[in-house]
């Protein structure tokens, strides 16, 4: 059996796996996920891995039980994060030069 340990210290315990899929027999929202795979510890028992950096490639039901598919994000992933945050940054930064200048005429 598999137990997952999220960043925010939940516990998705008593898993199977099953190919890259973990399988539960509860029912597990994917809201669990949002926001909460920064940092994944796996453990079976006798070997734990901590995982960073992770993405929910699938949730879905299936005969009454929960699979879950995790992966680490690639570099493509993270760069684009990354360039999706650099452009938000600026836009904010030009909405308070927008403002300022409108404030000071």
């Amino acid at each position: 059996m598999y137990k997952l340990t999220l960043e925010d210290g939940s516990v998705l315990d008593g898993l199977e796996l099953n190919g890259n899929c973990y399988v539960s027999d509860e029912s597990i929202s994917e809201s669990i996920f949002a926001g909460n795979l920064g940092t994944v510890v796996i453990t079976d028992g006798e070997t734990t891995e901590t995982h960073t950096d992770m993405v929910l490639n699938g949730l879905w039901d299936d005969s009454g039980k929960t699979w879950i598919a995790l992966g680490d994000k690639t570099e493509q992933e993270k760069h684009t994060e990354q360039m999706e945050a650099t452009i938000t940054d600026l836009q904010l930064a030009l909405t308070e030069m927008y403002e300022m200048l409108l404030g000071g005429a």
